[in-house]
């Protein structure tokens, strides 16, 4: 099978980094390429795509940062040359302007509020986010998932003893970045903070809150890390904290931490409940009642949370399941 996926036009494919929707992409790439399919991507000028795909280059960074628009004008013309496009991009303006195009559309806002209308051929991250898109518009959608490379996230034996607990992610309000430190000073213990923005937002007020809410001892603050870094915090970590603060469709980081072994300790917002199993982390309704379950963090066993990672979210079980949507695309199906 011939088939084109779509990135967002905000930031590049990068090797030796890590980003929610160009991670998995580049996840999805390389399955697909093991399993014998012709891959193409396209994305930002200055990516770096995996062996074995080719790369449509669409739009220049910084100047059209999110211009899904000039990046369609890129690839739109080379659409017909494929059997299936899998759009990973944040506004699906191929199914709004080739509406007859065997085009699968991945479904990323939460809220599922930000579309005039609703793109077919939908696919959802969870059971949670398909009863919000058909609340919201009336419409189906399909079951996908994300996707972790257990072969690349794995359990270090020798980690034994783990102290430090870890938040993860994009460094914004929306993602309780201040409430994961707030609750390690309350609980009293050792956190390290890592991640990141956009080059674009580096500037962010709420980055200098978070580092001065850092101490470089008992809370640190590394910003961004390698590829390779951010799996050793993984894998390193007690357990890793995420007190969200907006409802999330699912959540890549709480994945690649299970596919290491480690739990999470996550409020209850959007998906949390459907994809967090008492076996792998704890999921509470509030921070008081978060701050009650770090105090007695312990009874998790490291090999059934991984085995949980690679049952339900190794790269071959996810995107197998979406080669049989991509199947029934590539025939005509439209829902």
């Amino acid at each position: 099978m011939k088939i084109l996926l779509i990135s967002t036009s905000v930031v590049p494919l990068l090797t030796g980094r890590y980003g929610g929707v160009e991670k998995l992409l580049v996840d999805f790439a390389e399955q697909l390429i093991i399993y014998g399919h012709s891959v193409s991507i396209a994305a930002p000028e200055g990516s770096h795509v995996p062996a074995g795909c080719s790369h449509i280059q669409t739009v220049d960074l910084p100047e059209d940062a999110d211009n899904d628009l000039a990046a369609y004008e890129c690839y739109g013309h080379l659409v017909a040359d494929y059997d299936v496009v899998h759009d990973f991009s944040h506004k699906q303006i191929l199914s709004k302007r080739q509406p007859d195009k065997p085009v699968l559309n991945m479904i990323w806002d939460p809220l599922v509020t930000k579309y005039d209308r609703a793109p077919y051929n939908a696919v959802c991250l969870s059971k949670w986010q398909a009863e919000r898109f058909r609340r919201v518009y009336g419409r189906e959608t399909r079951l996908g998932g994300l996707c972790v490379n257990t072969e690349k996230y794995t359990i270090r034996p020798e980690t034994t003893d783990r102290i430090r607990y870890l938040f993860l992610g994009k460094i914004s309000p929306e993602k309780g970045v201040h409430l994961a430190i707030q609750l390690a000073k309350t609980c009293n213990l050792e956190l390290d903070v890592v991640g990141g923005l956009i080059p674009s937002e580096y500037d962010s007020p709420y980055v200098s809150r978070i580092a001065g809410l850092c101490d470089d001892v008992r809370t640190v603050f590394h910003w961004n890390v390698s590829e390779e870094e951010k799996i050793r915090f993984l894998q390193e970590a007690k357990a890793v904290i995420y007190p969200v603060e907006q409802e999330e469709a699912h959540w890549l980081v709480g994945v690649e931490a299970w596919a290491c072994g480690t739990p999470t300790f996550a409020l209850d917002r959007g998906s949390m409940s459907e994809i967090i199993r008492p076996s792998c982390g704890v999921v509470s309704k509030g921070l008081s009642e978060m701050i009650r379950s770090l105090s007695v963090v312990g009874g998790f066993d490291r090999y059934a949370i991984r085995r949980y990672a690679e049952t339900d979210y190794s790269r071959s079980v996810v995107v197998s399941r979406y080669l049989q949507i991509y199947q029934d695309v590539a025939r005509g199906a439209r829902w």
